[in-house]
């Protein structure tokens, strides 16, 4: 690597930035070639597709900075049509080729050599350098870089030559490569003529649809072999949901059973379904109690059937018996920091209720079904009340399933007081110990750091059921993945 001066570039960022903790993702040293996305993230086959009219129906108003940042599925998927970051997460947790054909960790784990595809372009036509990437990934805004805002604690960042780049973090940090999958990393330059950043991806959007200052038209440019074929990106429809089908839509992520059931019925359209993406449980507040710990065994027939039962008879969506969610169990292995957060709560204060989030119907339902069984006298599925340490007994409170808004649930959770909480987890993440910092952050209780506190398995939690979302296309796409976020995508460059 070549310094400032004689033809390289190489520029220096000292940044204060709170990064994640670094979970190990390749050998130091090890050179990083990976194969092909497997079939397992490969939801439709074939060689990738589009009729000649596409509808892409997102959750909210169609703007760059939507497109780039948004936490909703939807909105994501609008990304991949338009962005491409240097690697990306497949849908089993693994650091796959993006614009970046491999990448190799020094032995120390603090320098990254990145080498570029050949021949990349941008919309313009222009070629993707290493330079142009560089540039974009240290192109500061309101103090922030798009490698802080995905957490690497960056040092310096140089270049080699068209295709290779540097990255030096301040600290060892093995996890880095998986970092430059974060959206923010999303390689783009400028602006176009339709006002967006000028991307890399297999699409770019045109106009904006007159009257409907929400959506947009858009161009896929990703066929060599084949007339240019034009999308619509929607924004938010609101109304019945089957009213997103009978405005065209040919790319649509739902759980819905009264959209599966509509789509299904229409001309030319198939729903496949994708990996399952989500394990609800339950996680016990801070002064649960072990009460019976044999009869809460994860293992154990009791709470394997009701797990059975649970997903078939009253979760309102495609969902299985709840399985072990890795990344969870393997928390207390890694190297965490106390939160900085901290609640005091009194004694007398906890109470018996089981709190969900109220907007989500598969987390009411799970909370139900737990009291219900829990008040059922005759019910051979008791272990919830004895588990939790509530009795049956005269004078024993009982408990109760209580909806709250999104504000009201994170302070509940963070205070800690109730029986237990209905949680959605990702069942994969890119950084596994990153998330688990997150979850001390956000949860105090849950953890302490380096003492082994953060205890997610056994007694604390308990996954229920796991469920999975379906992918509603027209009969013609084809060529369609999935990555580590759910998130479907046309896997054009395979």
């Amino acid at each position: 690597m070549r310094f400032m001066g004689s033809g390289a570039r190489f520029r220096w960022l000292v940044l204060a930035v709170a990064t994640g903790v670094a979970t190990a993702c390749a050998s130091r040293g090890e050179k990083q070639a990976p194969a092909p996305a497997p079939s397992a993230c490969r939801v439709v086959g074939g060689r990738v597709s589009l009729p000649d009219s596409t509808v892409i129906v997102v959750d909210e108003a169609v703007t760059p900075d939507a497109v780039i940042e948004s936490a909703s599925l939807r909105s994501r998927m609008a990304f991949h049509f338009f962005y491409e970051t240097l690697v990306r997460i497949d849908c089993l947790g693994r650091v796959r080729p993006g614009l970046a054909s491999r990448w190799e960790m020094s032995p120390d784990a603090r320098t990254w050599t990145v080498s570029l595809h050949p021949s990349l372009r941008f919309w313009d036509g222009t070629s993707v350098t290493a330079a142009a990437v560089v540039d974009m990934l240290t192109d500061t805004v309101a103090g922030m870089t798009p490698l802080t805002l995905a957490g690497v604690d960056v040092l310096a960042v140089g270049v080699d030559d068209d295709t290779t780049l540097h990255i030096i973090s301040a600290v060892p940090d093995s996890a880095l490569a998986a970092k430059l999958a974060h959206p923010a990393t999303a390689v783009r330059k400028g602006q176009g003529p339709s006002g967006w950043p000028v991307g890399t991806g297999p699409s770019r959007p045109v106009e904006r649809i007159r009257g409907t200052p929400e959506s947009w038209t858009a161009t896929w440019i990703g066929a060599d072999d084949g007339p240019w074929k034009t999308f619509i990106l929607r924004g938010p429809v609101r109304g019945d949901p089957r009213d997103i089908l009978d405005r065209g839509s040919s790319w649509l992520v739902t759980d819905d059973p009264d959209e599966l059931d509509y789509a299904r019925s229409r001309p030319h359209v198939v729903a496949t379904p994708l990996p399952w993406d989500r394990t609800y449980g339950m996680l016990a507040g801070r002064f649960a109690r072990d009460a019976e710990r044999g009869v809460a065994d994860p293992s154990s027939e009791t709470l394997t059937e009701f797990r059975a039962t649970l997903a078939r008879d009253a979760v309102p969506v495609d969902a299985r018996a709840g399985r072990l969610v890795e990344w969870w169990a393997a928390g207390s292995r890694c190297p965490l920091a106390p939160s900085p957060r901290r609640i005091t709560v009194g004694p007398g204060t906890e109470t018996v209720r089981i709190v969900y989030r109220n907007a989500d119907s598969i987390a009411r339902a799970v909370a139900s079904r737990l009291v219900a069984t829990a008040l059922d006298t005759d019910a051979p599925h008791d272990w919830a009340v004895r588990h939790l340490g509530v009795g049956r007994g005269t004078g024993q409170r009982r408990p109760t399933a209580v909806g709250l808004d999104d504000d009201a649930f994170s302070l509940a959770l963070e205070a800690g007081i109730d029986l237990a909480y209905i949680v959605a987890l990702p069942r994969v993440v890119p950084l596994p110990c990153r998330e688990a910092q997150a979850w001390v952050n956000r949860v105090p209780w849950l953890g302490s750091g380096g003492e082994g506190g953060f205890n997610l398995t056994g007694f604390r939690w308990m996954s229920l059921v796991d469920t999975r979302r379906h992918l509603v296309l027209h009969e013609q796409v084809a060529g369609v993945a999935v990555d580590g976020r759910g998130v479907p995508f046309l896997d054009w460059r395979r």
